[in-house]
């Protein structure tokens, strides 16, 4: 919990368009967060900030966030959760706006499908693919607030 207060009273200071800790790419604000946490944990840290777990819907803003993280944390963290996960019937959805994310660029070998693996994680390589893994995994993670879904 302390450090659940600690996480959002960083991120609750805003700087420009984005709060603190956050940093703008087109029409949203990115936190990478390198405090490992399971899957669901980390979305409620990063709704507790005012965001969700990253929804990476283009190439353009995985390959952003893959240059980004590498500037920030080069390769001493892997995996990334990101805003996916698929409990229903094998399809994922986004977690901020519960839609279909489509087409997914999985890295080879994923989806594993392995039973208990429903959540999504980007793999901090040269491109970032995606991957299926199991929730109570603790991994760094992203959180984003998109610019034009605030009031």
């Amino acid at each position: 919990m302390f450090l659940l207060m600690v996480f959002t009273s960083l991120i609750l200071s805003t700087y420009g368009q984005c709060p603190n800790g956050y940093h703008q790419h087109e029409q949203s604000c990115y936190a990478i967060v390198t405090f490992v946490a399971k899957w669901t944990y980390a979305e409620t840290m990063c709704q507790a900030a005012g965001s969700h777990l990253a929804s990476v819907e283009t190439d353009a803003e995985r390959l952003y966030l893959n240059q980004y993280i590498n500037f920030l944390h080069g390769t001493k963290y892997r995996y990334y959760w990101i805003g996916g996960f698929n409990f229903i019937d094998g399809t994922y959805m986004s977690v901020g706006a519960q839609n279909n994310l489509g087409q997914i660029p999985w890295y080879p070998g994923e989806p594993s499908n392995r039973p208990g693996e429903h959540c999504l994680m980007m793999v901090q390589d040269n491109k970032s693919l995606f991957g299926d893994f199991e929730c109570d995994t603790e991994q760094a993670f992203v959180c984003e607030i998109e610019l034009n879904s605030q009031q």
